[in-house]
């Protein structure tokens, strides 16, 4: 295998890995983890901590907003319960340094701990190793948001999951210029305002009978998702698994799937 340069003795001093978590630079040991020791077992409670609504942690919490769940998808898989107000948090400060910057090691990290419950969704709709009637679709960001940072997140997280379990990843929803920046809005505006946003390509043809697996990096209100999820829904696709790294619990409106 081709080392990069990082990881070389000469590379690490030259381009130094930092903890995602607190940003200290990695130790020698460290190299090749997402946290420094203490960030990452602070990430490992994090995982634990429970659902207000069904109490569960958050890997085995299906519970989704209330909107969400009248779309009629399965679940919405997740890996932390994320709380704004903790913005110091490993699990914030990495879904912070995603949504800023295209880092391949860290969204690596994050695909393969989501993989973990996409395949156990995938067993009980019957699928097993590599699911040729399964396709990832990432929810793509507003135009403002890819001009400022130079990149989609979601789409990129889909990616990569999509490289870590051999799953199709389709480029089938488009977003138009324009609306109102989702997190200033209550609710009710957030659904309203995202609605007309989203379109669909033409590579979407692909997801005509399909399980879709439908990413994002931060669910609340799940208004995003919802739109998306009626236009998969109109371009036939068969069942659709919600994944994301955090789901705000800031918001209680929640219907459990246990």
């Amino acid at each position: 295998m081709k080392r990069g340069v990082g990881s070389t003795p000469v590379g690490r001093y030259l381009f130094p890995r930092h903890c995602a978590g607190c940003g200290e630079i990695l130790s020698r040991e460290e190299w090749e983890q997402t946290f420094c020791e203490r960030c990452m077992i602070r990430y490992r409670a994090a995982k634990l901590e429970n659902c207000p609504n069904c109490l569960l942690g958050a890997k085995e919490c299906l519970c989704m907003p209330t909107g969400l769940s009248k779309t009629g998808m399965l679940c919405l898989r997740k890996l932390v319960h994320y709380r704004s107000q903790r913005r110091s948090e490993p699990q914030n400060q990495l879904i912070y340094r995603l949504k800023q910057s295209p880092n391949r090691r860290l969204t690596s990290f994050v695909a393969e701990e989501l993989s973990a419950g996409i395949w156990e969704e995938l067993r009980t709709l019957g699928v097993d190793e590599v699911p040729e009637e399964v396709r990832l679709v990432g929810i793509p960001r507003s135009r403002r948001a890819r001009n400022l940072y130079g990149h989609d997140q979601a789409p990129f997280l889909a990616r990569a999951i999509g490289e870590h379990m051999g799953i199709p990843y389709v480029n089938a929803i488009g977003r138009r210029f324009g609306g109102k920046e989702q997190k200033h809005l209550s609710e009710a505006n957030r659904f309203r305002n995202i609605q007309s946003l989203f379109t669909v390509r033409e590579d979407a043809k692909e997801l005509r009978d399909r399980i879709v697996i439908l990413v994002d990096d931060v669910v609340t209100t799940g208004a995003s998702m919802a739109a998306v999820t009626k236009l998969l829904r109109s371009c036939g696709a068969r069942e659709i698994i919600g994944v994301c790294i955090g789901r705000n619990e800031n918001r209680r409106d929640t219907k459990s799937k246990t």
